[in-house]
């Protein structure tokens, strides 16, 4: 992480930039499973994590008792925004296909379900490990071709979305 920046963006409207130097020169104690005391020089101040999308790199978080939206962007973000590549020009995603061949161990969603970008949506067991396949996009599932116990071939289509 040594000399990257991250812009932040608080309330989808207030933007900053964060150097990794400055995080790594914070005192971060974790206090509990998603509460933490951080100090910076003599100030101190207490953060619970809320709520977390990876696939978003968006937070929810209490700082203080007051509740921020925190959304983090690093340089590839930059890199598709100056493309012209940003999330509202994007496709919609329809299909989620099998990165790879293997046996379908679990189906987490059913048909009529809405998903997001990011939700799990099943788990696929290849050489030994288990996969969670997470949706591409935001929509409503449409269809499911696979059944737990499935052997899949890669590329193979498992679950359509709206």
């Amino acid at each position: 992480m040594e000399g990257k920046e991250f812009r932040a963006i608080v309330h989808g409207e207030k933007e900053f930039t964060v150097k990794s130097a400055e995080v790594s020169a914070l005192d971060i104690i974790h206090l509990d499973n998603n509460q933490f005391h951080i100090l910076e020089g003599k100030e101190s101040v207490h953060v619970e994590v809320v709520e977390v999308n990876y696939a978003r790199k968006e937070y929810t978080l209490l700082l203080e008792g007051q509740k921020i939206q925190l959304r983090l962007a690093d340089h590839f973000d930059s890199l598709v925004k100056q493309m012209g590549l940003s999330e509202s020009g994007s496709q919609k995603v329809t299909n989620i296909m099998a990165p790879m061949p293997g046996l379908v161990l679990d189906i987490l969603v059913e048909v009529g379900s809405m998903v997001s970008a990011g939700d799990p949506v099943l788990i696929l067991e290849a050489m030994k490990m288990e996969n969670i396949i997470k949706a591409g996009g935001d929509g409503r599932i449409s269809n499911i071709t696979v059944k737990k116990g499935n052997a899949v071939d890669k590329g193979q289509l498992l679950v359509e979305l709206d």
